[in-house]
């Protein structure tokens, strides 16, 4: 059964991913370590993958085990609310460092395990990059980069 890797599992749309990827994968649930990623995990009998995108050693430490991967779907993302006025360039920074440089050093760190089976990568994304909605501008900025 092919291998599916998930982040953002604990997640509304990465929970939904999962499930439907449960019967025909086999899943690993990435994300923050969370009671919500705990619930699916149960609930699809699937193992936990502490992952936090923002930190390498926890990107080392989550794929260094992992020899083939033929799906990495990339999921995890964070909002932080508010216009730009309202913002703080830290806040633009760990959008970007999640939504963007974290799927980029996970792919790579993924690159041998996806090519020894030509594996797939793919980037859930969001609207938003496309058509702005007010109280969503790094959001929607780093969604526009990805």
């Amino acid at each position: 059964m092919p291998t599916a890797l998930i982040t953002g599992a604990g997640g509304g749309i990465g929970s939904a991913i999962a499930a439907a990827l449960a019967p025909t994968h086999t899943l690993l649930l990435a994300g923050r370590p969370s009671a919500h990623l705990d619930e699916v995990a149960e609930r699809l009998g699937a193992p936990t993958w502490p992952l936090e995108l923002t930190d390498p050693d926890s990107i080392e430490a989550c794929t260094e085990v992992l020899a083939e991967l033929d799906v990495l779907v990339h999921n995890a993302g964070v909002l932080y609310p508010g216009r730009v006025a309202e913002s703080s360039a830290d806040e633009w920074r760990a959008s970007f460092e999640v939504n963007v440089t974290g799927a980029v050093a996970l792919t790579l760190a993924l690159l041998p395990a996806l090519r020894a089976v030509r594996g797939h990568v793919v980037f859930i994304n969001s609207g938003a990059g496309q058509s702005v909605s007010a109280g969503m501008a790094s959001y929607s900025a780093s969604k526009f980069a990805l």
